[in-house]
């Protein structure tokens, strides 16, 4: 850089120490001390061994904490110049990302995109998962509601035209994160073909998306306390997160200063016609008026409904009536912004208030002692819940039940004990305590589950499977929809705790699980118009004489099913006279007689009375007497008291051991019971209205709540 000298600076602690002039081509340091030099060099690397030294003494402080600590070390030291690989492999910590000041100046130039979901409740019409669209120049939100993730291509395409037509405007950059529902070829194949630009975050970084990440938070903290503030059950969330997105589109914004996103885009683009509705409390009352042509003369002229929220295409209030399963969009609409629709301690149901009487009719005449409830917070997961009720002391009834994918239901109610519990919480199993003894049942969540799908005013069914159905797989099968139908089958199952008449009906629609059909879905249908007639039936636990007598009753239907001709077995068992467990199953395999289907049967229901055996010896109530099976196949009895039948047995070998291993220890007896005393009948195939009512009468199973 210098034509006629040059200049030496030491290396380590950056200083000039002497300077040269040129001479003939050559650069003559006429004031250079060697020894000044390397005494120099030699400080000050013994000031560095020394730094170094004492960070990793004290555990690899910080250099800045180190010079405070020790300032003479670090004369003449640059911190800036020191770097440690263990403290940057230690101590490594994400970058800052300070907040972007960079704004788009056009509308839809830029949109920013999210998903959100799996929701952990899905709506009635299976709805799990939502995406938005924020511009990022006005701030503009529209929210999709959608089934599965993989229908972000269809409803960017439907945004895509929607700006396209209604706003006259361009999309030139979606961003995104990584997610699989925006990086697909299907998507990437789409933008190529439309010149638009996909930008993405990086991995694990949502703060490069954080426009829509934080509108995203911003529309489920409104939503939250939309449903929190009306005491509104979450299977509405839907509707929620649609009015938050209405909600926040009208409300001013500090990035906008302080004008609303629809004022804001309508200084840059001219806006279809808007829907401007006055905003109204969401989840009050609404009275919606009824016109002539739905309702008689004499019918009220309104309903009473929930306000949802707002028309999308149409200029109209979102109500809806829960009884009827009916939405309304209309502006013929009365509010009651001061009524909530929903009371924290109390419920609308039409069907309960008519029966709240007969409740407290029933409990004085039965002379009552208390009626428990209990709460669902806090307990084991095999501990399932009761009746809501604020400061009253909780019955806990713990059940156990396994469900498997071939249509078996496992039930076990067991014992009963008293926990202190104040909070409210969702009625599932109601506990009646009287003189006659203990009564188990569910009848607010069936009345629940009704009033859910619509069915609450529905025609009941006198039984809950109709008798020689042909539900099976058939080529031509309509399908139907697969999450509702799972969900319903879903809480079919969970009813199974105390409603073993419709065991062997569930067990059926069970099977079809992947892959139901309209027919399937009539029969779930045909379950919950039957659970109409009775929403109060349970069971009635008594004190009798014998409390340690066991016995058990089983049945096999063989070649009951219509698809694989497999068997359906079944049993019931009872401690003390009353029913504890039973099942409904479709054997594993094809049975070659009804003699082998019943055999089969019959070592599962042993296998059932060895355990409750076992439970009762171990809590000090061991059974003094042999255990009773009872079965109405001769020949099964026959076979496992003559081990000869070689011909017959051969394939069961395993089966017949078991059995005669038990029956001559004098554990177990095989009386024959005739078919028309069968009870588990019931338990195996779809039986008449005459045979189906005697058995439920014999099973201890009574409706507290039906009129005297």
């Amino acid at each position: 850089m210098y034509s006629n000298f040059c200049l030496i600076q030491d290396i380590l602690i950056k200083e000039i120490i002497r300077h040269g002039t040129k001479r003939g081509g050559l650069y003559y340091m006429d004031d250079l001390n060697i020894g000044q030099a390397h005494h120099m060099h030699h400080l000050h690397t013994a000031k560095e061994r020394q730094i170094w030294l004492w960070h990793r003494r004290l555990g690899h402080p910080s250099f800045h904490y180190l010079k405070h600590v020790l300032p003479d070390l670090f004369m003449n030291t640059q911190i800036s110049d020191l770097k440690c690989d263990t403290c940057i492999l230690a101590k490594s910590h994400r970058a800052t990302y300070p907040l972007s000041m960079n704004k788009s100046d056009t509308p839809f130039a830029l949109i920013h995109s999210d998903v959100w979901g799996p929701s952990p409740v899905t709506n009635m019409s299976g709805i799990r998962w939502f995406v938005i669209f924020v511009d990022d120049c006005t701030r503009m939100t529209w929210l999709y509601l959608m089934k599965h993730k993989d229908e972000v291509l269809n409803i960017f395409e439907t945004f895509h035209a929607m700006v396209c037509t209604q706003y006259r405007a361009t999309i030139k950059v979606l961003r995104s994160d990584n997610g699989g529902e925006y990086v697909n070829k299907h998507l990437k194949t789409y933008f190529n073909q439309h010149g638009l630009i996909h930008e993405t975050s990086c991995s694990q970084t949502p703060q490069q998306n954080g426009v829509a990440e934080r509108k995203n938070r911003h529309i489920l903290e409104t939503a939250r306390a939309l449903l929190l503030g009306a005491y509104m059950p979450q299977r509405f969330w839907t509707d929620a997160v649609s009015t938050a997105v209405h909600l926040l589109n009208r409300m001013s914004s500090k990035v906008l200063s302080f004008q609303t996103p629809l004022q804001y885009l309508s200084t840059h683009v001219t806006l279809p016609n808007a829907l401007m509705l006055p905003p109204r409390v969401f989840r009050y009352v609404a009275y919606v008026y009824l016109h002539k042509n739905q309702r008689s003369k004499l019918d009220p002229c309104a309903r009473r409904c929930l306000f949802l929220g707002y028309g999308i295409h149409q200029k109209g209030y979102r109500c809806y009536d829960p009884t009827a399963r009916r939405l309304y969009v209309t502006m013929d609409v009365q509010f009651l912004e001061a009524d909530m629709f929903y009371s924290p301690s109390a419920s609308t149901s039409p069907l309960q208030e008519e029966t709240h009487n007969e409740e407290v009719n029933w409990f004085q005449q039965e002379n009552i002692n208390e009626v428990n409830w209990i709460s669902q917070e806090n307990l084991p997961q095999n501990v399932e819940l009761l009746h809501e009720r604020p400061n009253d002391n909780l019955g806990v009834v713990y059940c156990e039940t396994d469900i498997h994918s071939n249509g078996q239901i496992d039930t076990y109610p067991s014992m009963e004990h008293v926990m202190s519990e104040t909070e409210p919480a969702p009625p599932l199993i109601e506990v009646a305590r009287s003189k006659q003894g203990i009564f188990l049942s569910q009848r607010k969540y069936i009345l629940d589950l009704l009033t859910e799908v619509g069915m609450l005013e529905c025609k009941p069914a006198d039984t809950p499977i109709v008798q020689n159905h042909r539900l099976g797989e058939y080529p031509n099968q309509v399908p139907t929809d697969k999450e509702r139908y799972q969900r319903l089958v879903g809480k079919l199952i969970y009813l199974s705790h105390t409603r073993p008449d419709i065991a062997y009906a569930v067990s059926v629609v069970s099977q079809f699980m992947h892959n139901p059909s309209k027919s399937h879905m009539e029969a779930v249908t045909r379950i919950l118009q039957y659970l109409k007639s009775s929403p109060g039936k349970g069971l009635m636990f008594s004190k009798h004489d014998n409390q340690l007598k066991v016995d058990g009753y089983t049945d096999a239907d063989w070649a009951g099913n219509i698809t694989d001709k497999k068997p359906t077995s079944g049993y019931f068992t009872f401690v003390g006279g009353n029913l504890v467990t039973w099942r409904s199953k479709k054997q594993k395999v094809v049975a070659l007689s009804s003699a082998e289907a019943e055999f089969r049967g019959m070592s599962k229901g042993l296998c059932e009375l060895l355990w409750l055996r076992k439970l009762l010896a171990e809590i000090g109530f061991a059974p003094i007497s042999e255990m009773n099976l009872f079965c109405d196949n001769k020949a099964a009895i026959s076979i496992s008291h003559n081990p000869v039948q070689h011909d017959r047995t051969k394939h069961v070998e395993v089966d017949r051991h078991f059995i005669k291993e038990n029956l001559e220890a004098k554990i177990i007896r095989f009386p024959f019971v005739k078919s028309k005393d069968q009870l588990a009948d019931i338990l195996t195939k779809a039986v008449s209205n005459k045979d189906f009512y005697n058995s439920l009468g014999k099973l201890c199973m009574r409706d507290i709540y039906a009129p005297t």
